[in-house]
């Protein structure tokens, strides 16, 4: 996943964050601070997901984002 911070509005990105991933606090996504790279490994925690499958749908939320 890039490790650059996202392009466009961070505020928007949050929001699609906390749309798709409704386990995640505010102060969560935030951590994250535009760096998606750090999505998968945090979204194989919370939702107890593989590895494969968390960086599937990471790549599928960056790509509609």
């Amino acid at each position: 996943m890039n490790k650059e911070k996202k392009s466009g509005s961070w505020a928007s990105v949050k929001k699609d964050i906390h749309n798709k991933f409704t386990k995640f606090s505010e102060n969560e996504i935030e951590e994250f601070n535009g760096h998606l790279d750090k999505l998968s490994e945090k979204v194989q925690k919370r939702y107890g997901y593989d590895k494969i499958r968390a960086d599937k749908e990471c790549k599928e939320f960056v790509k509609k984002s």
